[in-house]
């Protein structure tokens, strides 16, 4: 997902650069995206969450199509036995999320981490200072380095885990982005600029990951969904704060930092790392996993 991301951020630069009528833009945007709604005909529904609803043949039939398109013997999945009986299935609500202690805790962290990274990411994207610099060159440098970033991406997070990957981007990117109160307006705000979106790109790729592995299978797509949402509140704020480039060119990006920073805080106590572990099924399975010991808190507390 992270490397068409990226190809849409480049493209979009050569767009506006392209074509100035910002009306003849929008519309080229919006028709471009028609030949995508049928798409939605061809995805299959999530096996696991097919199960957890009793679904059985349904997921089936997924899981064989999947073997079909990878060149797996059907026989493979000869043996799953389906545990969940129809009238045993339990349906839950938004209100699930908030219900158990460990799971709303995660909940109300990774829904700030989700508002502050899109909030920083959407913020450092359109409204990095340009100063005396070419305003398509500043907008479509941190596109150029999310390419590599994109691919690179599942080996970092597979190798180090979610949690340190996002925990320490969100530092990273705060902190450089406090740092440009203390250097000279003009380039080296713009380099520190570009590495903190570089820095806030790895949490949001990391996000996407972490989130659902997160979450129960029974809530697994509504938690996803709140988060994005959170996300989509941090980016239409962002450019509010940057109306205050009127005050200071580098304002807007201290409070970007303050916040982005103030979210790497709240990640400490996102608790399990999922990194090559199974993922849970019920919300009693996520509760008992969620309320394990935290050695990052437990860590911060003796330091």
């Amino acid at each position: 997902m992270s490397l068409p991301w990226a190809l849409g951020h480049l493209l979009l630069g050569l767009l506006v650069y392209s074509i100035p009528n910002m009306r003849n833009l929008e519309l080229l945007i919006a028709l471009s995206a028609i030949p995508f709604l049928s798409l939605w005909y061809f995805l299959p529904e999530s096996p696991r969450w097919l199960l957890s609803k009793g679904r059985n043949e349904e997921a089936l039939k997924v899981l064989e199509l999947a073997c079909k398109w990878n060149k797996m013997p059907i026989s493979k999945i000869d043996h799953l036995k389906f545990n969940h009986a129809e009238d045993n299935v339990k349906t839950f609500s938004i209100k699930g999320l908030v219900t158990f202690p460990a799971v709303r805790r995660n909940s109300v962290c990774i829904w700030f981490c989700w508002f502050a990274c899109f909030m920083g990411y959407n913020g450092l994207i359109y409204n990095t200072p340009a100063f005396d610099w070419n305003i398509y060159l500043v907008f479509i440098f941190p596109a150029i380095l999310g390419l590599p970033q994109a691919l690179a991406m599942p080996l970092i997070e597979n190798k180090l885990g979610r949690k340190p990957v996002l925990t320490l981007s969100l530092f990273v990117s705060g902190s450089l982005l406090l740092l440009t109160t203390l250097v000279p307006k003009g380039l080296p705000v713009i380099i520190l600029a570009w590495t903190s979106t570089v820095s806030c790109t790895f949490a949001y790729m990391v996000l996407y990951t972490y989130t659902k592995e997160l979450f129960p299978t029974v809530l697994r797509t509504t938690g996803l969904g709140t988060a994005s949402a959170s996300a989509r509140l941090g980016s239409a704020a962002s450019p509010m704060v940057a109306m205050l480039d009127q005050i200071s060119p580098v304002l807007p990006l201290i409070i970007y930092g303050v916040i982005v920073l103030t979210a790497a805080i709240f990640s400490l106590w996102l608790w399990p790392e999922t990194n090559k572990k199974r993922m849970t099924e019920t919300l009693e399975e996520a509760e008992e996993v969620a309320k394990a010991q935290n050695p990052w808190i437990k860590c911060c507390a003796t330091t």
